[in-house]
């Protein structure tokens, strides 16, 4: 059973996406768990390990174009509960943190939890209004996940036709070498955490000893 939530691996694949769409104005990316299909192991008594060409065709094989698309903040909320119930929506993402109640634990499978999102906040500080539908922000996705049956994507069109997108393993080496320029050719492991279950947090609040401070 897969768990809840983002892992370094997606945070790592759905940044690079996002800065391979930044100059057409993207600000959040978003990819699934299951189209990462490796996991980059450190060697024992390592710190670093070398990333090659066939790492990045490794773990994401699949060539998926980055497509652009517009969502208001309604949208935004329906897309990061989609994601939470099944994957394939986009349960990985960049760019943005959020809050959520649901219903079950982790040994409840995802599809029968009944995930609520609460906040959106963007990267800048930004709060996303999750009722609102006249702003719009614009977030990257891949073709296998906006063409998902009942995605927040369905019937629109993305900013830059499909056929001039991005390939994603493509557009990731050409600015993993950039980096090995500009970078010294350190690429840092992003190990944040993007939503947090406010209903675990708030049982566990319930539970904890209280502490008086002298």
């Amino acid at each position: 059973m897969r768990e809840v939530g983002a892992c370094s691996a997606g945070n790592w694949v759905t940044g690079l996406m996002l800065q391979a769409t930044r100059a057409d104005g993207a600000i959040m990316a978003f990819y699934n768990l299951d189209g990462i299909r490796t996991s980059l192991v450190m060697p024992e008594n390592q710190t670093t390990r070398e990333i090659t060409v066939y790492d990045i065709y490794t773990i994401t094989p699949f060539a998926n174009s980055l497509l652009l698309y517009d969502l208001n903040g309604q949208e935004l909320a329906a897309l990061l509960q989609q994601g939470l119930n099944v994957p394939n929506y986009g349960d990985q993402m960049t760019g943005l943190t959020f809050t959520y109640t649901a219903t079950g634990d982790s040994g409840t499978p995802r599809q029968e939890r009944v995930f609520t999102i609460q906040s959106i906040t963007l990267d800048d500080g930004t709060e996303v209004d999750i009722h609102d539908t006249e702003t719009l922000y614009r977030v990257c996705t891949t073709n296998f996940n906006a063409t998902m049956p009942g995605s927040v994507f369905e019937n629109k069109e993305p900013i830059i036709p499909m056929a001039d997108a991005p390939i994603d393993n493509e557009a990731f080496i050409r600015l993993l070498r950039e980096g090995r320029k500009t970078n010294g050719g350190y690429v840092p492991v992003d190990t944040g955490a993007r939503g947090v279950n406010v209903t675990e947090v708030n049982t566990q609040d319930e539970t904890a000893p209280s502490v008086t401070v002298p």
